[in-house]
């Protein structure tokens, strides 16, 4: 016997191919009958192939997709090929699969269909998995236009609180500030037009008059700051602390002249990504803090510089005054938080709070490095321009 004459022929290896093959395929002739079943078949339905052959096809479709079949096999009379048709099919064992079939025309010598070869590839877990993502995804999508409307419901409430405080903020600096100036107006003119009629006691208690409502003038401006930096949108634009400082310096040139202080700022200041006004209110309240809160018969002494960091530049404002206890330096950014009373050292208590309050609307920080006795370094980290 020759070599050719062992080889197996065209149809042979055909068959090998088809009954070798992973998939389900199945020939099956115009009436639905089943005429060809593979191993993969088998492997998949758990019918073996003497247990389909001859049987009609619809054993393998559950009752309530019968329909499928006459679908089916009128497309193919008509020579149509069906790709990816995803279906449900029914195993030997009751249990239900889901499948993507590709289903083909069979034609014989002459072209004429006789029949279909299918294919059939189990997709049960891919349509479980595609279940799970859009039961995920509807999932999200519900979760995500609750969080819209929760944002919107959040968003209005916040407007209407804005509203509120901007009728509070007006009535706050025209209602209250009005029997201020009325207690300022009359205290000036009972010390002045009355001096000698009043005795020590009385000019005592009219200065006194005077200086609550000055201090309370300086609350309410304070508080008025405070109120407009948490709701202002501060646009961040390319600022120059060296335009900053000298704003700073000059607006402070009074209280360093009556307190005879050494205001230095070192080197090249650097661009930043700030509000120059917010940044002029920020570095005006940590330089005068520095002026005011010196032991008694110290010259104040601050120094400005900067310390670019990556991305940052941190300013320092270093004082020689007081200085404040480590268990302190947190709680002294807050709102009306002194650790001295007024009579020693005059302010209001917020404009720390200012500073914090300015620095991070602009996307910055803000802390101090500090003991008693020893001064203070105040820092305020804010975003670096980049170059043009």
């Amino acid at each position: 016997m020759s070599m050719s004459d062992s080889e197996p022929n065209a149809a042979e290896y055909l068959a090998a191919i088809v009954q070798g093959s992973d998939d389900a395929i199945i020939g099956k002739d115009l009436s639905g009958i089943i005429r060809a079943w593979n191993q993969g078949a088998e492997n998949l339905f758990g019918y073996t192939d003497k247990e389909m052959i001859g049987k009609s096809v619809s054993l393998l479709i559950p009752a309530d997709r019968q329909d499928e079949e006459t679908m089916i096999l009128s497309r193919l009379k008509r020579g149509e090929r069906i790709e990816h048709y995803e279906t449900v099919r029914r195993r030997k064992d009751g249990s239900l699969i889901d499948v993507s079939l590709v289903i083909s025309p069979i034609r014989d010598e002459h072209g004429t269909i006789i029949g279909a070869s299918k294919i059939a590839r189990d997709i049960t877990e891919q349509k479980r998995a595609r279940r799970m993502l859009q039961d995920s995804e509807e999932r999200f999508r519900a979760l995500t236009a609750t969080l819209e409307e929760r944002v919107r419901q959040r968003t209005t409430e916040l407007e209407d609180s804005n509203l509120a405080l901007d009728a509070f903020a007006y009535s706050v600096s025209h209602d209250l500030r009005a029997p201020l100036r009325t207690m300022q107006g009359f205290a000036k003119a009972l010390m002045e037009d009355y001096a000698s009629s009043l005795e020590g006691r009385g000019r005592d208690y009219a200065m006194r008059i005077a200086r609550g409502a000055e201090r309370m003038e300086i609350l309410i401006q304070d508080l008025l700051m405070y109120s407009r930096l948490s709701r202002a949108d501060l646009a961040r634009q390319r600022t120059s602390l060296e335009q900053v400082l000298r704003e700073t310096a000059a607006l402070s040139q009074a209280l360093v002249k009556e307190t005879g202080a050494n205001l230095t700022i070192q080197g090249n200041l650097p661009t930043v990504l700030g509000h120059k006004a917010t940044l002029v209110q920020v570095f005006g309240n940590l330089i005068s803090n520095g002026l005011k809160f010196v032991p008694p018969g110290t010259t104040p002494t601050i120094t400005v510089w900067a310390e670019p960091r990556e991305e940052y530049v941190r300013v320092w404002v270093e004082d020689n005054g007081i200085g404040i206890e480590p268990r302190h330096q947190e709680r002294i950014f807050s709102v009306f938080e002194r650790l001295h009373g007024s009579e020693a050292y005059p302010g209001t208590g917020i404009g720390l709070a200012i500073v914090k309050k300015g620095a991070e609307r602009m996307g910055g920080r803000v802390g101090v490095e500090s003991s008693p006795g020893h001064g203070s370094k105040f820092w305020v980290e804010l975003a670096m321009a980049t170059s043009d």
